[in-house]
């Protein structure tokens, strides 16, 4: 029994001294240079160096030191002492937490693997109180893999990393535990973590030449999920006027679902609002990767109102009109209730853009509550905090925001809301109204002029009708103070008209129309001088100098600019554009674009636009046409589309369309448009021309010596001047000049293969 507690004992330490040891950065003992992640910068520790192109490793107060990675940057970790398994980070949490890094081999905040480097890339800011790297010892002696974990049991994936110490060792495994009963030809060859969805039994050996390690066997158990039915808050009771009803459910994984008749189930959310005499059916759902959805039993609690009335819920989803468009405005409307956009699109979610309005409107009664189901996207979530109510609206309401449900409780016909804030998008609107369905429509008001939006000078005069006969006709342009329509009536400053129709207390759909009273400019310059979001017209002549999708990229004499939309018609390159287009003039990290242009057309003229050559471009050259000649190229760091010229300029080669393809190492002359990307300065590639050295007598510029360039030699010395040919090649006989002397030179060339 000693005996045999000694092996086991031996065994273990064995097994512990093969994991090697870890390095620890702190940033109280181990810091970079800068304090501010806006430059490249270094730390290094017992062997391990870790390089980032936009960080600051000596970043925070004396009290609150800390690793700062920016965002959009690239950062290697490097080994000199052994190879790296496993890289942890303690972040200050938050916004700033490690999921903002991905790369290969990263999962959860960790990185775990077999590598003497690795690479991260940060979409986000993040800000490190520790890192570990643990390292392990190589080693030539053939030794079994590990499992990273060592097996057990787990909730709904599990990423597996497989590794071993030896040298050039080549990881094996296969599905199983009796080695006898294997089918060999499906073992796979280990080439990094993989995940796990279901319980497995893996076996895992390494090879090294024609040796074999022992086989290694775990098993991985992944736990079968229970569930319980939501808890309803109250329980089934009486109740006035309206009611508040909450679910829960105790696995925190599940989503809950709820229903009035136990076939339409809706997600919910946020609290419920029962405003009549109503059972409640609930059931809680998890969406399992080994058994499917998972439901629990139904769940129900009956509510009875007092005095009772009637309460209508209506639901907006994406599918109800599909918007493809960059941005314009539209309404969907059905079962007595309208939700209106200024401007936005409807596709995978009901999108309204930054500085636009939502408007919501009931044909008939009031609307007593808006739940918003906004969309979740991670970093860059659309929560519904983005909405804020506009002001001016009379009586008592409430809007709060919980997690990804936003909630309107009040009671008034309409409604509305602006995303000064930012971009909103909404999977689902439910708009609870009570009132009975109207028993007829009222037409909306139709505006004379026309079309949705309207640029003018100085004033502009409108007309309201209605086709409903006997309609009464409202206008508002803050949706706060309604006039009475009478008769025409001019416009003098910018706005967005709204109108509804009402007859018989039934109100028509909500009718918008977009008025500016646009600044004039007559150069690119006077343009881009204009402040973030300005409508402006534009009354001089510009040239297209490269269009690619919804980018148009102009110039005049004063300047550059970019013209995005891809509704834009499509012209060469030259064309020359028509005065008395409009747009928005906004800014994109700080370079003016022109967005949701109208009016953009050609006069039919096209002229010759040659690129400015410089050898480096700056953050003054935006949106201009440029050519950087005689760059030798080289990938930039971890992007295969970006490169490097031997000036340190960057190009980008986005244009897939065009098929470009550039070989590193090679030298090109390079056009292409200056623009902003992840913090640089960059060339957009729009063409590469590679270089060659010319040979002396290749005057067609061939690539070869022979007959043809003799012929197109004597066409010349004859006082011809032939069509692409090249004086440079043609004084073969080192006399200066072009004469007979050259072509005696040529041909003996030809005919001898030397000179």
């Amino acid at each position: 029994m000693i005996k045999k507690l000694f092996t086991l004992l031996v065994i273990a330490l064995t097994a512990m001294s093969a994991w090697g040891y870890t390095v620890t950065f702190t940033p109280s003992v181990v810091t970079g240079n800068s304090g501010s992640a806006d430059r490249p910068d270094t730390m290094a520790l017992d062997g391990i160096m870790i390089t980032c192109d936009l960080a600051g490793f000596n970043a925070g107060s004396s009290t609150n030191k800390h690793y700062r990675f920016a965002a959009f940057s690239n950062t290697m970790i490097t080994s000199t002492v052994g190879k790296i398994t496993k890289v942890t980070f303690a972040t200050t949490g938050g916004s700033y937490g490690a999921g903002n890094f991905s790369g290969e081999g990263f999962s959860n905040g960790m990185w775990q693997g077999w590598a003497d480097t690795i690479r991260l890339y940060s979409s986000h800011q993040v800000r490190a109180t520790r890192i570990e790297v643990t390292i392990e010892d190589a080693t030539t002696e053939l030794t079994a893999p590990q499992f990273y974990p060592s097996g057990g049991t787990f909730n709904d994936t599990l990423e597996v990393s497989i590794l071993c110490p030896t040298i050039d060792a080549e990881i094996h495994y296969i599905e199983g535990s009796n080695e006898d009963n294997f089918d060999w030809e499906t073992h796979t060859i280990y080439n990094g973590p993989f995940k796990l969805t279901s319980s497995k039994t893996i076996t895992a050996w390494a090879a090294l030449g024609d040796e074999k390690s022992d086989y290694v066997t775990t098993t991985f158990t992944r736990n079968i999920p229970t569930l319980a039915p939501p808890v309803f808050t109250p329980s089934s009771c009486n109740f006035e006027d309206s009611l508040q009803v909450s679910l829960e459910c105790e696995n925190p994984l599940a989503a809950i679902y709820y229903s009035y008749d136990s076939e339409q189930w809706l997600e919910y959310t946020d609290t419920i609002v029962i405003y009549s005499s109503s059972t409640v059916y609930a059931k809680s759902v998890l969406n399992d990767y080994e058994y499917g959805a998972i439901e629990s039993t139904v769940a129900s609690a009956g509510y009875s109102r007092t005095d009772d009335g009637v309460t209508r819920i209506v639901t907006f989803t994406p599918g109800d009109i599909w918007i493809d468009e960059a941005s314009v405005p539209y309404t969907i409307n059905h079962d007595g209730a309208s939700v209106t956009v200024s401007r936005g699109t409807s596709r995978t979610s009901l999108r309204i853009h930054k500085d636009q309005h939502i408007y919501f409107q009931a044909a008939q009664g009031n609307i007593m509550k808006i739940e918003f189901v906004c969309e979740n996207s991670g970093d860059y979530g659309y929560n519904p905090s983005l909405l804020e109510l506009d002001e001016g609206q009379n009586g008592d309401y409430s809007y709060t925001e919980n997690g990804y449900v936003g909630t309107w409780i009040g009671y008034a016909p309409r409604v509305s809301f602006n995303t000064h804030k930012g971009q909103e998008r909404c999977n689902l609107i439910r708009v609870y109204i009570d009132g009975e369905m109207p028993e007829f429509t009222v037409e909306p008001p139709v505006y004379s002029p026309e079309s949705d939006t309207t640029l003018f000078v100085y004033r502009q005069q409108m007309e309201l009708s209605c086709p409903t006969p006997g309609a009464s006709i409202y206008y508002s342009t803050d949706f706060a103070n309604w006039t009475k329509y009478t008769e025409p009536f001019e416009v003098t400053d910018s706005c967005t008209l709204i109108a509804y129709a009402q007859l018989d207390g039934v109100n028509s759909l909500l009718a918008l129309k977009t008025l500016f009273s646009a600044p004039q400019v007559n150069t690119l310059a006077e343009a881009n001088a204009l402040s973030h979001h300005t409508l402006f017209g534009f009354n001089g002549e510009v040239i297209v100098t490269f269009q690619n999708g919804a980018n148009t990229w102009v110039k005049d004499d004063s300047g550059y600019g970019l013209i995005y939309d891809e509704n834009v018609p499509r012209f060469p390159q030259g064309a020359v554009l028509k005065p008395g287009w409009d747009g928005d003039r906004t800014d994109y990290y700080g370079v003016p674009e022109y967005m949701y242009p109208h009016n953009v057309e050609a006069t039919g003229e096209v002229v010759t636009v040659t690129p400015n050559e410089y050898t480096t471009v700056t953050t003054e050259n935006f949106n201009e046409y440029v050519i950087i000649k005689n760059q030798t190229l080289t990938h930039y760091i971890y992007d295969s589309k970006m490169w490097q010229g031997s000036s340190g300029q960057l190009f980008y080669n986005r244009f897939t369309d065009l098929g470009i393809v550039i070989e590193e190492g090679k030298v090109y002359d390079i056009e292409g448009i200056v623009a902003y990307r992840n913090k640089k300065t960059e060339v957009y590639i729009i063409s590469a021309t590679e270089v060659y050295d010319w040979q002396l007598g290749d005057v067609n510029h061939s690539k070869t010596v022979d007959i043809d360039d003799v012929t197109m030699l004597i066409t010349r010395v004859l006082g011809n001047n032939p069509e692409g040919f090249y004086e440079e090649q043609a004084n073969c006989d080192g006399q200066g000049g072009i004469d007979v002397d050259d072509i005696t030179a040529l041909i003996d060339r030809v005919l001898s293969g030397t000179w």
